[in-house]
């Protein structure tokens, strides 16, 4: 298999959460994509048929939960929940 090694960062910024995932990428371009996939993601995200190119397949080689250190202090997921979303809505 030809690819790149990447790291991409998943974030969740209301509970202050990520996923660090590391692994080889592939480029499948839409043409060559499972029906399934294609099927799933289009009755999803209608409006991007015309504009997508293609998807990115990661071959996870390793994957690590990343959690904001209020979490250390003793915050719970649902008071960060809270507090972000109130910030976010009075952007």
């Amino acid at each position: 298999m030809k690819g790149s090694e990447v790291e991409v960062n998943f974030i969740d910024a209301v509970y202050r959460k990520a996923v660090r995932v590391t692994g080889l990428a592939q480029f499948i371009v839409k043409s060559d994509a499972n029906p399934e996939l294609l099927s799933l993601f289009f009755s999803g995200w209608p409006n991007l048929t015309s504009i997508l190119c293609g998807f990115v397949k990661i071959h996870i080689s390793e994957a690590r939960l990343i959690v904001s250190p209020a979490y250390d202090r003793g915050a719970t997921a649902e008071e960060l929940r809270g507090k972000n979303l109130r910030e976010l809505n009075a952007l």
